[in-house]
């Protein structure tokens, strides 16, 4: 889905929380021990009782369990989804999300897909520059949202949420990766701030820390996303709107060399081939499920 596409956008649900560790595992478990008839697990009088936090926070969790698609609503009844159950169920392969994978996959999830987590989306596919300042993050939405004359979306609104999207990457200098209880996506580093905390950067390059099954898990989604065809350029992989290049902002040089070994680290799945000039991944067997890709990064 591009941007442009959207008949809606979405900056609010976290009431400015940043995701915190532990919060998707509480979230995947209290639905887990009321599966049915559970409309309210969090809105009813129980809710702050029930997950430990205070109402807004309950509210936050509630968004960010379903921007990150690990629980889905269904005929008013929640649901985990079978990544929410791979991850965090009651045989979760990371239930405390201790894994720089697990958060690599939530990552993926809210900047790939710009319907819950717009100005996610935005950042890491829309801004054509590395550095950026939050006024200039915040006028360059309401400018978009402007030009979509989507007017329900006040300044405000847009200022909390940039406020929360630099809380969820940008860690506060001094703070060792763990320490931060604020953010749990900030372990990542992609985000680092620079000129004193106004400016940020976002850092491009390979990520020793991304595994390669969790890049050819992300590229299968976004083939399925992008058309009927299963064959896909280097271009689009790098730099088409949503592709793993943007959102893991890597470099050419830092894609292409995963490319060349896909066939082995996706077990057949993918197959590279660069004929006259021509570079591209063919997705030749189909698997089982999407989930299969991501069990080498988790040793299983």
């Amino acid at each position: 889905m591009s941007i442009d596409d959207l008949s809606s956008v979405q900056f609010s649900g976290h009431e400015t929380f940043p995701l915190r560790h532990g919060w998707l595992t509480k979230a995947t478990a209290e639905i887990h021990k009321n599966s049915t008839d559970n409309r309210g697990i969090f809105s009813d009088a129980d809710a702050i009782v029930r997950f430990g936090v205070g109402k807004n926070m309950v509210n936050s969790i509630r968004h960010w369990a379903t921007a990150t698609q690990i629980i889905e609503n269904q005929n008013n009844t929640w649901k985990v989804t079978e990544l929410g159950d791979f991850l965090f169920g009651e045989r979760g392969v990371d239930v405390y999300a201790e894994t720089h994978s697990t958060l690599w996959l939530l990552h993926w999830k809210l900047c790939s897909t710009p319907n819950k987590s717009t100005t996610w989306y935005w950042v890491f596919n829309q801004l054509l520059e590395d550095k950026f300042e939050k006024h200039d993050l915040m006028s360059s939405l309401m400018t978009f949202c402007a030009d979509k004359n989507i007017s329900r979306t006040s300044d405000k609104t847009i200022e909390n949420d940039v406020t929360c999207f630099i809380g969820c990457y940008a860690k506060k200098r001094g703070k060792a990766a763990g320490d931060d209880l604020e953010s749990a996506l900030g372990d990542l580093n992609i985000i680092q701030p620079i000129k004193n905390g106004s400016r940020y950067v976002l850092q491009k390059g390979d990520k020793p820390t991304l595994h390669s099954a969790i890049f050819n898990f992300c590229l299968y989604e976004y083939i399925k996303s992008s058309g009927s065809s299963n064959t896909i350029s280097v271009d689009k992989i790098v730099y088409g709107e949503g592709s793993p290049g943007r959102v893991f902002k890597l470099d050419e040089q830092s894609a292409v060399s995963r490319l060349v070994d896909i066939a082995e680290t996706s077990n057949g799945v993918f197959e590279w081939s660069e004929t006259a000039g021509l570079r591209q991944v063919a997705l030749v067997n189909e698997p089982s499920s999407s989930i299969e890709l991501l069990r080498p990064a988790f040793e299983i």
